[in-house]
C-alpha cells in the first residue's frame, strides 16, 4: 500500500518536506488550473522533468543507500503525484490536466464538487454524478487512475462502477469515532443489563 500526504499547497518547501519524509506521493487539493499541476510537478520532480532540490541523505533516498543518479531516476519514475478535483470549474480543463504525463491520478472530493454546483452535501445529485462520471472517464482514458472516499456500501459500489480504484473508506477519525461509538454503546448495554 501506497503512502500518500495530502499537502495543503504546492509551494516548493511544503512539496520537499512531504516528500523528503518518504511518503511515495503527495495528493493537492482544490486543482482549479493545469499551471497548478505543472508546478506540483515541477516540484516534486527531479531534473532533467523538474526541479525539485536534491539530498543524499534524507529518508526518501534511503539515507544515503543509492548513488545520487540512481535515486533521482527511481523517484522521478515512482514518486506518485495526484490531483484533488473539488469544483466544476477545473472539469473545463480536465483533459489538458490529464495529458500531463507525470501526473499518475486524479481524486474526487465530491463533497465539495456539490457545493460547487450549488448542492451542498448533495453528492447524488445528477449534476455531481455526471461531473464524476465525465472525471472518471476522462482520467482512465488518459492512462490515470481515478478515487474518492466512499462511506458505505452503495457509494463503494457507485465509486467501482465508476471506474475508480483509488478509494478510501471514510477517514481515520470517522473510522475511530464510529468504533468508539460501538464499543461505547456495547459498555453501556451490559452495565445496565447487570443492575437490573
Amino acid at each position: 500500500m501506497a503512502s500518500i500526504i495530502r499537502i495543503p499547497n504546492n509551494d516548493k518547501e511544503t512539496v520537499l518536506k512531504a516528500l523528503d519524509i518518504g511518503c511515495d506521493g503527495i495528493q493537492l487539493p482544490n486543482v482549479a488550473t493545469v499551471g497548478e499541476v505543472v508546478t506540483l510537478i515541477n516540484n516534486a520532480k527531479y531534473f532533467p522533468v523538474g526541479e525539485r532540490g536534491v539530498s543524499n541523505s534524507q529518508r526518501s533516498s534511503d539515507y544515503g543507500a543509492y548513488s545520487i543518479a540512481d535515486y533521482i531516476q527511481q523517484a522521478n519514475e515512482e514518486t506518485i503525484l495526484i490531483a484533488q478535483v473539488e469544483n466544476k470549474e477545473v472539469l473545463s480543463v480536465l483533459e489538458e490536466i490529464c495529458t500531463l504525463e507525470q501526473l499518475d491520478g486524479l481524486f474526487v472530493g465530491h463533497v465539495d464538487l456539490s457545493q460547487s454546483f450549488g448542492k451542498p452535501g448533495q453528492t447524488n445529485c445528477q449534476e455531481v454524478t455526471d461531473a464524476c462520471d465525465y472525471i472518471s472517464k476522462t482520467a482512465i482514458t488518459n492512462g490515470k487512475f481515478v478515487g474518492r472516499v466512499v462511506s458505505d456500501e452503495k457509494s463503494l459500489k457507485l465509486a467501482l462502477e465508476q471506474g475508480m480504484r483509488y478509494i478510501l473508506w471514510g477517514t481515520d477519525i470517522a473510522l475511530f469515532f464510529n468504533r468508539a461509538r460501538e464499543v461505547g454503546s456495547t459498555f453501556h448495554n451490559i452495565c445496565n443489563k447487570d443492575q437490573h
